[in-house]
């Protein structure tokens, strides 16, 4: 659902949104000249006081039967992190909140991958949706209202180098 930015849209959401979009674009391209076929969903904003929003993800990569027809579809997250790193030796926590408990939930297909990009676009940490045995769930109060969040170990993450020069690390 699009809307007019000037009358309806919550300006937090569309705030982080924006600042998104450079690490949307930038797994994006990590992603297509690692081979996939990927598909970038248009930007959808949340109204001012809407409390269940869902989009279709940031990223899709399309998996192709040998004859073209799709086999199956990969939905992919990303966030811009706030804080630098360049690998797990300097990754500031022992945790990161990987997403709300209710979006993921709620969330079809469910993600398969997180990532989260460092602020110079070089390396992000990536959450697999298949390490779930790992998360937790914990209580999160930074941006007001408790909300729920599962949290994954550090342990559990990879990271990854953005490298284009003829292959991806």
């Amino acid at each position: 659902m699009r809307l007019d930015l000037s009358a309806a849209a919550d300006p937090v959401f569309v705030g982080r949104l924006e600042h998104s979009i450079p690490a949307v674009m930038r797994v994006a391209e990590w992603l297509h000249r690692d081979g996939a076929d990927i598909l970038i969903p248009g930007i959808q904003y949340r109204a001012a006081g809407q409390l269940l929003f869902d989009d279709p993800g940031d990223i899709i990569v399309v998996h192709q039967m040998p004859t073209g027809s799709i086999a199956r579809v990969e939905r992919i997250e990303t966030r811009q992190f706030k804080h630098p790193f360049t690998s797990h030796l300097d990754f500031p926590y022992r945790s990161i909140i990987v997403t709300d408990v209710c979006k993921y939930e709620r969330a079809l297909p469910k993600p398969s991958r997180h990532f989260f990009v460092n602020p110079a676009l070089t390396a992000a940490a990536v959450v697999h949706s298949a390490s779930i045995g790992e998360w937790w769930q914990a209580d999160e109060f930074s941006r007001g209202p408790a909300r729920r969040v599962y949290k994954c170990p550090i342990a559990v993450m990879e990271f990854i180098a953005f490298t284009f020069n003829g292959g991806n690390t």
